[in-house]
Order: C-alpha cells, then sequence, then structure tokens
C-alpha cells in the first residue's frame, strides 16, 4: 500500500500545490454464536482512503475503498 501512494505522489508532486493521501487498512474478525453453538466465523481485510489536492487555487477530493495500480 505505502508503494502505490508514495508512487502517486512522485506522480503528482509536479502539478499540485498541495497533496493529502490518507489511507487505511483495517482487519476484521467476525464470531457468531446461536446460544452456545458456533455459527460462524469470518477473517477480512478493508482498505480505503481519501486525496485531497489544491492545484491552480481548485480544491479536488476523491474517496477510494480498493488498491490498484
Amino acid at each position: 500500500m505505502r508503494e502505490i501512494l508514495e508512487k502517486a505522489l512522485r506522480n503528482k508532486k509536479n502539478s499540485a500545490d498541495y497533496i493529502e493521501i490518507r489511507a487505511e487498512k483495517k482487519e476484521v474478525t467476525t464470531i457468531h454464536f446461536q446460544g452456545k453453538k458456533l455459527e460462524k466465523i469470518n477473517c477480512s481485510q478493508q482498505t480505503g482512503g481519501n486525496v485531497r489536492a489544491l492545484v491552480k487555487g481548485g480544491w479536488g477530493f476523491i474517496s477510494f475503498n480498493q488498491f490498484d495500480d
């Protein structure tokens, strides 16, 4: 994840006056019981974040929930 964000900054740093990137990676474990009986266990990862940029006096904002190249 860090490499993708650093690459994005390198590619855009000359065209923007200010760039702010926030990213989050979260691991979730869910356990379901019905009475004393274990029904289900699930583990998952969630990623997402947002980018805010100031270019030529105008602000832009985007949010994302997946990291792709």
